[in-house]
């Protein structure tokens, strides 16, 4: 799943989950039934090919070539461009060093991801004129093709110049984004005011609300108070209700290793679920996933979870709180 976040071109989609057109056929189905659709974009990086390669040119020569030996079928896959040249070459990244300080939004926003044991990380992009430009561009095209919102991957490790000089008010406008800022908590968390608080500040996105997860986890754990649910916004615990894309679980947390630990009992999780979905404000995310037997680790507990009788009753009561349809 994580090499989906792994990115090779902006131009095409042609991927495992499918190709453009299958995308559009998706967009306008959906928007037939009143649902819309998010695109869940990667501007930070690209993927890490030294294994394979020693240059920075995105797509590879290889990549390339193949393109030129499908001409038509690849055309038919292109958001934009010319798929006869790179995209990106090594003048469009950031110099090759891994972060080493967590705190310290420079460093996070500069050096790139790494793993362990030698790995060399994520090429970096730097915010030039022309990455500016395509990403501005590859924006653009997706929400031609009827996109209504970005969820924004990695914007931790973006620099509020790289976000708002992307984000222009044509791209933004009608559009609901929302970008990944992972905190260990709200006011007085260090994390939270390095990195949260000025995407709050400096941008008009909306934001996963790591503070209120944060405060759930601790109400819901072993001796906690339910006391601390209660306007957990008013103490900065929880961001604007405008704002904050409310959620008691994400894809990140049950597939990555590290953060396994803030995984919730079931029943607690239940209980977040209710609160979240009663609770005034936010954007409630319901995750539902559809991992194979090979990468699932919890015997497809999130398998469907929005079909479920239970949640199909908190979202009847979701939907008349927001005076939605109760279907």
């Amino acid at each position: 799943w994580w090499a989906r976040y792994q990115p090779q071109d902006l131009r095409v989609i042609d991927s495992p989950l499918g190709n453009k057109q299958d995308f559009q056929a998706m967009i306008t189905s959906l928007d037939q039934h009143g649902v819309a659709v998010y695109a869940d974009v990667v501007l930070n990086h690209m993927a890490n090919e030294s294994g394979l390669r020693d240059d920075l040119n995105y797509p590879s020569a290889h990549v390339l070539e193949h393109y030129a030996q499908n001409q038509e079928a690849f055309e038919q896959q292109k958001l934009f461009g010319q798929l006869s040249q790179h995209l990106f070459s090594s003048t469009d990244f950031h110099p090759e060093g891994c972060i080493t300080q967590w705190h310290d939004p420079g460093h996070v926003q500069y050096w790139r991801l790494c793993g362990g044991e030698g790995d060399v990380g994520l090429p970096d992009l730097d915010p030039n004129q022309w990455v500016v430009e395509q990403q501005r561009t590859y924006l653009s095209a997706l929400k031609a093709m009827g996109v209504k919102g970005f969820r924004v991957d990695a914007v931790k490790h973006m620099s509020m110049y790289h976000i708002n000089q992307v984000f222009t008010d044509a791209i933004r406008e009608g559009m609901h984004i929302f970008g990944e800022v992972i905190t260990s908590g709200g006011a007085g968390d260090q994390s939270y005011e390095a990195f949260l608080l000025p995407y709050l500040q400096q941008t008009t996105h909306s934001a996963y609300d790591f503070p209120l997860f944060s405060q759930m986890r601790r109400a819901f754990s072993f001796q906690g108070s339910l006391t601390q649910l209660h306007h957990p916004e008013s103490v900065g615990q929880a961001l604007d209700k405008h704002r904050a894309i409310t959620f008691t679980i994400t894809h990140d947390i049950p597939t990555n290793d590290g953060f396994r630990y803030q995984i919730m009992h079931p029943t607690d999780e239940a209980l977040a679920y209710a609160y979240i979905l009663g609770k005034d404000g936010g954007s409630p995310l319901i995750y539902s996933d559809e991992l194979s037997a090979g990468e699932d680790k919890d015997n497809g507990r999130w398998q469907g979870v929005w079909k479920q009788p239970a949640m199909k009753a908190m979202l009847r009561f979701h939907n008349a709180m927001q005076g939605r349809p109760m279907t």
